[in-house]
């Protein structure tokens, strides 16, 4: 069974098959995860019951401590990731104790493709600040 209410199935389809942008799904679905997913679904999250949430439990995503140095990069118009999320993972890292974890600012008129790009450029000057450390 589907984990999105019913109502909002055709646009959820629609977004992940790239027939809509965040924009047009964002304004066909509510802002709130509560009101977004069916109740069955979250319920079923608080004992692990459904294979969904098995596997997610299984994995321990959340809690993976950082081996490595890592970047992450966040714009001003992110339309996919908000800032609370883009910076989870440098807080998560730091009460880990994990490798460091940078957030990184790609700008005020950043979307998701342009903080990519942001993304690539700075990778290859950071990579090599790296093994200038190393060595």
């Amino acid at each position: 069974a589907s984990a999105v209410k019913p109502e909002y199935v055709e646009a959820t389809l629609a977004f992940y098959k790239g027939q809509i942008d965040f924009t047009e799904f964002s304004s066909r679905t509510p802002v709130k995860v509560t009101e977004f997913l069916r109740e069955d679904f979250r319920q079923s999250g608080c004992a692990c019951e459904s294979p969904y949430w098995k596997v997610l439990e299984s994995s321990c995503a959340y809690r993976w401590k950082c081996k490595t140095p890592l970047r992450n990069y966040w714009g001003g118009v992110d339309e996919v990731t908000p800032t609370c999320i883009a910076q989870l993972p440098e807080h998560t890292q730091a009460l880990l104790g994990g490798a460091s974890v940078k957030t990184v600012f790609a700008g005020d008129l950043a979307d998701h493709r342009a903080i990519f790009v942001y993304g690539l450029l700075d990778q290859k000057p950071w990579f090599d600040s790296l093994l200038r450390d190393v060595a």
